[in-house]
């Protein structure tokens, strides 16, 4: 995906579904490289998701989202996006962890691309 004319580093976030596996692929290996990358829609969605979370004020969970941010920043700054991975079982605290993630995974690359500049 090209993002305002620049190659950006989010064509490694995909799903994979065991019943979108072909059956050609070895059991061993249940992962498909992507197929797609992200619009400049999800892209700026997932932008102002972190930016809304990061500025987030309440006194309980403030304190609780910032911290999940910065240890997913550091973790796509120390290991890169290629090695960050998460695991979504379709419970309600998987659906806050991937959301997190696609989060800080916009926002790793909108710091890549600032440091190319």
């Amino acid at each position: 995906m090209t993002v305002q004319g620049k190659q950006s580093m989010n064509n490694n976030w995909t799903v994979c579904r065991k019943s979108a596996l072909s059956s050609d692929q070895p059991p061993s290996s249940p992962f498909r490289p992507p197929t797609s990358a992200w619009s400049q829609s999800a892209y700026d969605d997932a932008l102002a998701l972190y930016d809304h979370l990061s500025q987030c004020t309440d006194s309980y969970v403030a304190p609780l989202i910032k911290d999940a941010l910065r240890v997913l920043d550091h973790s796509y700054r120390l290991y890169g996006a290629e090695s960050v991975v998460g695991s979504y079982n379709g419970g309600k605290d998987a659906v806050v962890i991937v959301h997190l993630m696609r989060a800080a995974h916009a926002n790793f690359i909108r710091q890549q691309q600032q440091q190319q500049q």
